[in-house]
């Protein structure tokens, strides 16, 4: 795993390692940010959801980890009412109501279900980073984000 800073979220977002590359005939490695990690159960997106960060802080017992995964957390017993899967709350960072997500609510299907029109692609949407391995440079990057203000 790749850990970077990204200040559009304020948070370190944890990127996979996916492929060997070549970017301009030099060796590369490319990162990509999982399908999950922008889930609402994953430990690292507990700040970005105060309903389960006050869940967790009470102590409720109906957030538990599991076993086989324990940056995943089992809140299948909890009643979570104001978060989503692919949708981030960055209302602390920002200093305004703010909600971040992939454009077009890409892996956030419960939000594009409220819309039409979307057009959510991994080749447009998805992020990725692609590191020189020996130097850590970054050779290219491939961010994008849709900032949503209730």
């Amino acid at each position: 795993e790749l850990w970077v800073f990204d200040t559009l979220p304020c948070r370190s977002v944890g990127m996979r390692y996916k492929a060997h590359v070549n970017i301009e005939g030099v060796p590369a490695l490319k990162y990509r940010v999982p399908h999950d990690a922008a889930n609402i159960n994953k430990t690292a997106n507990v700040c970005a959801c105060k309903e389960l960060s006050d869940l967790i802080a009470d102590g409720d017992q109906c957030v538990r980890t599991v076993e086989e995964d324990p940056n995943t957390l089992d809140i299948s017993n909890c009643h979570i009412t104001s978060c989503y899967d692919g949708l981030q709350d960055i209302t602390v960072c920002q200093g305004t109501p703010t909600f971040l997500s992939y454009p077009h609510f890409y892996l956030a299907d419960a939000q594009k279900a409220n819309f039409d029109g979307l057009s959510p692609d991994p080749n447009l949407h998805l992020t990725y980073l692609i590191v020189e391995p020996n130097s850590g440079l970054t050779l290219r990057r491939h961010s994008r984000y849709q900032f949503n203000i209730p």
